[in-house]
Formats: structure tokens, sequence, C-alpha cells
């Protein structure tokens, strides 16, 4: 059976140890970058805290990818 797949990275440790130690409240680029990253690998659902700004990513993201492949 296929399952779609979720995501739930928004502000995770990780993207702050990845940022050389940022702070929970300064993990939003590093949460928009996994978001961008996951929707492109075939994630179907994202959880995330910054919806406005994850859909805006998301937007510009598929708009540049679009404007590459042709």
């Amino acid at each position: 059976w296929r399952r779609p797949v979720l995501l739930g990275a928004s502000r995770k440790s990780f993207l702050g140890e990845v940022a050389g130690g940022a702070g929970v409240n300064e993990r939003l680029p590093g949460s928009l970058a996994a978001a961008c990253w996951a929707a492109q690998a075939g994630a179907q659902i994202l959880r995330v805290h910054d919806v406005a700004a994850t859909r805006q990513a998301l937007a510009v993201t598929s708009a540049i990818l679009a404007q590459t492949t042709e």
C-alpha cells in the first residue's frame, strides 16, 4: 500500500545544529529549506509552524524549478 509521506521538521533541533546553534526562534530559514526539499522529493504533507512563509517558499521554489526545466 502506498501511504502519503509526512515531514515534520519545522523548528526541530537538528536545524539549529546544522545552522551553528540557532535557537528555536531562529530556525525559520532552515525550516523553509527542509520543507522545500521535502516537497520536491515527494513529501505530500508538511507539518509546519510558519504556514504563510512556507507557502511562499514552496511557491517560489516551484516557480524557479519550472523555469529551469523548460
